[in-house]
């Protein structure tokens, strides 16, 4: 009888063991959605991410070449690369058709891996394949591991999963997930816009189905802006932002009446731009940014020299009187110096404020001022 009992515990052990194996092997068991099939295909990548940077860098590489004009690659092309790359073995690809197929079921469009940071560091996929060697792993102090490659000096992060389906549009965030151990998907945080394009963000999802032009980065997009200035560019004023406007016009006095005052810098050059906007809307500057397109100087550093001060008023009127103000700033020596400028105003008139704006600012640089932000173009 004790016999009989023990061969029936191990027959059922047996049967449960080989229905978890059958359940692991082949995931149309255990995936019962779109989404499901999804983190399965999340899971193998990013766990493939962390432990192996040749697979990192080619999903970089191939994001970065915005073949369908955005920073993804397709599953089935990553498939397609390990033949060369050798990065799966065939149970792991198995794995990923049969999700890739489940993921489809419902005439969804190619799955895709997206990475938004690849927008602001294209840094990332500029690493050489063939020049990746052992890493070293090290805290970050965020939670996540740093690996630093020993070849190329880039530290990368351990990669967060997150899957487009669970997008939340009140909280405008996704759950990131990250692998902890034996390729299961863990919670991380939620992940929101700012900080996925900051961080090492892997999207899972569904590519858009587009018409041919929308399926190309437009032209215009790929253009490098420079934001440093060159000696004798035209330096454009004028934009302005109000952040606070009991600072600048309480709403019972209606429309506010901005003027902007450029003097040179050192030695108090004198005035070289004095413009009066009129009256306009509160609309037009109320936390957003109105660009007037005010053409200032040529910015030559033989006549100009290499700053300028920017000074606001918001005008209300009253007696004539004037604003002074004193910059202190370091000449070429390093030696300190003081400049005042005085203006000529009326008694009611409100003073928000001047900046010093050098010639090594960037162009798109913003300036605190009293209640308003100011910033220049080209």
């Amino acid at each position: 009888m004790k016999n009989t009992i023990l061969l029936f515990a191990f027959l059922v052990l047996t049967l449960i063991g080989c229905k978890k194996n059958e359940m692991l092997n082949n995931p149309k068991n255990s995936v019962t959605n779109v989404s499901d099939a999804y983190k399965g295909i999340a899971a193998v990548i990013v766990a493939t991410a962390k432990e192996d940077n040749k697979f990192r860098t080619i999903a970089y590489q191939e994001c970065g070449k915005q073949k369908y004009g955005d920073y993804y690659v397709k599953l089935n092309e990553l498939i397609s690369l390990n033949e060369q790359h050798k990065y799966w073995n065939k149970g792991t690809i198995d794995k990923l058709l049969d999700l890739q197929k489940l993921s489809k079921r419902d005439g969804n469009n190619d799955v895709i891996i997206f990475i938004p940071s690849i927008e602001n560091h294209p840094e990332k996929a500029l690493l050489n394949i063939s020049n990746l060697v052992a890493e070293k792993k090290v805290p970050n102090g965020s939670g996540l591991v740093s690996t630093s490659n020993q070849s190329s000096g880039y530290r990368y992060q351990d990669p967060i999963a997150v899957i487009a389906d669970e997008y939340e549009n009140p909280t405008k965030t996704c759950p990131g997930y990250i692998v902890v151990m034996n390729g299961v998907l863990s919670f991380f945080q939620n992940i929101d816009e700012e900080f996925a394009w900051e961080h090492d963000v892997w999207v899972v999802g569904e590519e858009e189905n587009c018409s041919p032009e929308n399926m190309i980065a437009a032209v215009e997009d790929g253009l490098i802006e420079s934001y440093s200035r060159f000696n004798g560019r035209a330096e454009y004023g004028g934009i302005i932002k109000v952040v606070n406007w009991s600072l600048v016009e309480p709403w019972v006095a209606g429309k506010p009446e901005f003027r902007s005052i450029l003097n040179k810098g050192a030695g108090g050059g004198g005035t070289i731009h004095d413009k009066k906007y009129g009256k306009w809307r509160r609309i037009h500057f109320n936390g957003v940014f109105r660009n007037f397109g005010t053409f200032l100087f040529n910015w030559n550093l033989a006549t100009i020299g290499d700053w300028t001060t920017e000074k606001w008023i918001e005008e209300d009127g009253g007696a004539s009187s004037s604003i002074s103000t004193t910059t202190t700033w370091k000449d070429s020596f390093g030696n300190t110096q003081t400049t005042t400028t005085s203006i000529p105003s009326k008694n009611k008139d409100d003073d928000l404020g001047q900046s010093i704006i050098q010639f090594t600012d960037q162009i798109n640089q913003e300036y605190n001022l009293t209640g308003i932000i100011i910033k220049r173009s080209h």
